[in-house]
């Protein structure tokens, strides 16, 4: 268990990134320095027809492209299909939000239950739904199969924060400014479709991948270094590294190496 400090310290970052695409981060870090977590997801439904992303994050680095594809399958159609989603959908408004367990294996639906868990390695959950006149909001916390099942602890833990992460999460949804295609989907906004894009290019880390998309949007290295809130020494060396990583030694190179991947998309 973390110390208060700590975790006040976690709080308040949280609280600062509110609106930003950092938020997913540091909501992410918080459950994850509580209870031990491999991915969280938080999903807006409007009426039993519309959904739309609100985060998918996890600790797999390797993995966002992967869990981004099954997030826009889940709000394009499949979250009908969600047992947990037709369960809490049809909660009376008047409920206390809390967390529960939800069991995977216990699914019936094998297709779903293959694409959406064990494919992903998702084996335990805890599930926060709030639904008020307007939408409703779940929050899930996943593990992995070998983190081992969420237990009334863990539930007790994460009930403390029930106040908290939705009054934050309803901030930051208000903060947001979402971007619609022409069927009314919510897309990613440009800086996180380059991101995407970086990612796509091969095994750098997270913090590599940062540094090249912001390369990419025209950063300068004292800016990457001040939005990063690392050091212009530290953005130099993830760089160099990134570069190392995909065999190019400049920024044009960077460049031409995500236009190739564009022509082959």
């Amino acid at each position: 268990m973390i110390a208060p400090t700590d975790r006040l310290d976690l709080i308040g970052d949280l609280v600062s990134r509110l609106g930003s695409d950092r938020f997913d981060e540091s909501f992410f870090r918080l459950f994850d320095e509580i209870l031990g977590i491999d991915h969280c997801t938080v999903f807006e439904y409007f009426g039993e027809e519309k959904a739309r992303i609100i985060m998918t994050v996890g600790k797999s680095f390797d993995s966002v492209s992967k869990d981004r594809s099954l997030a826009y399958d889940y709000i394009n159609g499949f979250f009908h299909e969600d047992p947990y989603f037709l369960e809490l959908i049809d909660r009376d408004e008047s409920e206390d939000p809390r967390w529960r367990r939800g069991d995977p294996s216990k699914i019936e639906d094998d297709d779903y239950r293959e694409k959406f868990y064990e494919s992903p390695n998702l084996a335990h959950e805890l599930i926060l739904s709030h639904k008020d006149k307007d939408h409703t909001l779940i929050s899930t916390l996943y593990r992995s199969e070998s983190k081992g099942a969420f237990t009334d602890k863990d539930q007790r833990q994460a009930s403390q924060y029930v106040g908290l992460s939705l009054k934050l999460l309803h901030k930051h949804i208000e903060l947001l400014k979402y971007e619609f295609d022409i069927e009314g989907r919510p897309t990613t906004k440009p800086h996180q479709r380059i991101f995407d894009l970086v990612v796509n290019l091969g095994t750098l880390s997270h913090r590599e991948a940062e540094v090249c998309a912001m390369i990419l949007q025209g950063y300068t290295t004292h800016g990457i270094s001040l939005n990063l809130d690392i050091s212009v020494n530290t953005v130099s060396t993830h760089r160099k590294r990134a570069y190392q990583k995909l065999g190019i030694a400049t920024q044009n190179e960077l460049f031409c190496l995500c236009f190739d991947v564009l022509a082959e998309a």
